[in-house]
């Protein structure tokens, strides 16, 4: 589908959500168009520091950013990101890194023998404390265990204001097949992409790390329950639709899997980007 005929879009991913495979769904959307990969959320301000002319001539832009009010185009640009329940968006993302020999803190995390209270206590990674309202509200670098109430509005407000597209990670098919309603999208296949297969850790039951789940996701839980509320009440005017097109993605993604696999890896770089 030519991107010439549709708006901007602008895809925040915020980790461990499923973004990876929905960047390549989103960027088959966009073919033909341009297309402005954000690889690191450190490089959020090379993309804004670009000539206006260049940054308005993108179609698509995604990656992992902060959203902040330079986002905001000057024509009718759609805005979209995926949300994901806290403690299990931490959970995965220890493991991600665990298991991740191309992640910068792997070593370190191995070598020190650092646990997931470790993470959640030591500030080594700010994505470990409250995520969602870091990249939502422009405040991805305030030191660990800074964020605030003023942080959870100001996520809020990005949200409700520009956000009116956006999607659930534990109703994944259900968030991309409406994303695609309301966009007038060609149906949305997809391959499972960047999963963490192993896990170090499946369930926390010591007591202080779910004290220190509960701190650092604190408000990150109340900015998903808000998205969540939203989110059901569009499955209800969904209903019927998505029951009988959940059945045909199913089938659908089981007999492109080779070739949708195929085509991310000879896309890897544009969809993935390059740090910069």
């Amino acid at each position: 589908m030519s991107q010439l005929k549709q708006p901007r879009f602008v895809f925040l991913h915020i980790h461990k959500t499923g973004g990876m495979s929905l960047r390549h769904l989103i960027y088959r959307q966009f073919s033909g168009g341009k297309v402005f990969t954000i690889a690191k959320v450190k490089d959020t301000n090379y993309f804004l520091e670009l000539p206006e002319q260049q940054r308005n001539a993108q179609q698509l832009i995604f990656g992992h950013f902060q959203f902040s009010d330079s986002f905001i185009f000057p024509d009718k640009t759609n805005y979209f990101t995926m949300l994901r329940e806290p403690v299990s968006r931490i959970i995965s993302q220890f493991n991600y890194i665990y298991f991740n020999p191309k992640h910068p803190f792997h070593n370190t995390m191995l070598k020190k023998q650092f646990t997931l209270y470790d993470m959640l206590t030591k500030g080594f990674i700010k994505n470990f404390d409250n995520c969602l309202v870091r990249m939502l509200s422009g405040n991805v670098f305030k030191d660990f265990g800074a964020i605030d109430e003023a942080d959870y509005k100001k996520a809020l407000e990005n949200f409700d204001r520009y956000f009116s597209h956006f999607g659930i990670n534990e109703y994944f098919d259900e968030s991309i097949l409406m994303l695609s309603y309301e966009l007038n999208w060609e149906f949305p296949y997809y391959a499972n992409t960047n999963v963490t297969k192993h896990k170090k850790i499946d369930k926390v039951v010591a007591e202080k790390t779910l004290a220190a789940l509960e701190r650092c996701s604190r408000y990150d839980q109340l900015l998903y329950k808000h998205a969540l509320e939203k989110f059901k009440q569009k499955l209800e005017i969904y209903g019927a639709r998505l029951k009988t097109d959940k059945d045909k993605l199913k089938a659908g993604n089981a007999k492109r899997k080779l070739f949708l696999k195929l085509h991310y890896l000879l896309h890897e770089n544009k969809i993935i980007g390059k740090h910069i």
